[in-house]
Formats: C-alpha cells, structure tokens, sequence
C-alpha cells in the first residue's frame, strides 16, 4: 500500500482499503507492547484474523476482532496528530474528512483550481510589478 493508494477517490469504501492501514497500526501496538515488557498473549492471532477478515471484505466478524478493528483504527484516526504532519497535506485531508474531501475535491473543482492557479500567480506577478511593487513580473 502508498500513500497515493490512500489518496485516491476509492480509498477506504471497503473493509479491504483499509486492512494494511490496519495492519500498520496494530503491529505498531503489539511492538510497542512487547517493548514495554507487557505479555501480548493472543494478540498478534488476533491482528491476523482481523486483517484476514479485513483483505477478504467480511464484516460479519467476532465481537473481539470487531473490537480490535474498531480500536485500531480509532485510535489511529483520534491520535493522528502525532504522526500525520509528516503526511503530504492531501492524506491529511482524507483522513480527517473523507466523505467532505470527495464531496469538495470533485473534477471540476480541481479543474478550476489547476487552472486557475497559474492564472491568478501570472495576474499577480504582473500587477505587482506594473504597480512598482516588484522588481520583476515574475
């Protein structure tokens, strides 16, 4: 999985978009459990079954693995911060609101926005330098 695999208008609509950022957060648990000295007991069977289930799209699971799913990726989502400011900003802006970023980010909006962008940098540039503002008009 990339990044560019998050980003996309298709991630996260099935249980198996989600099963490597999954996998990520829960073996980062079970690492960060097994390093503070903590018996981890059954838990790695269970990360596996969890993202079995997850990669085969079943979400009639066990309680427990639904549990674990749930809280993984919770606890992913709620703690975020910590990690995702090293994320380009278009990951961050999925993670935080998938449903708003595809309802706002549509193609006609990027269109715009792609085109228009240079647009407005040259208009600018130009109008600053007409106004004495700049040395040069770009």
């Amino acid at each position: 999985m990339t990044v560019f695999g998050l980003v996309l208008p298709t991630a996260f609509r099935t249980p198996s978009d989600a099963a490597d950022y999954f996998r990520l957060g829960a073996e980062y648990t079970v690492g960060v459990t097994r390093e503070m000295g903590w018996d981890v007991g059954d838990l790695p069977e269970r990360v596996d079954n969890a993202y079995e289930a997850m990669r085969a799209n079943e979400t009639d699971v066990d309680d427990d693995v639904a549990r674990l799913i749930a809280v993984v990726l919770a606890g992913d989502a709620d703690f975020y911060s910590a990690f995702v400011r090293w994320f380009p900003w278009r990951y961050r802006v999925f993670v935080v609101d998938l449903d708003w970023a595809l309802a706002t980010f549509t193609p006609a909006v990027l269109a715009v926005v792609l085109v228009m962008t240079p647009v407005l940098h040259v208009v600018t540039n130009v109008g600053a330098y007409l106004l004495g503002l700049k040395n040069e008009p770009w």
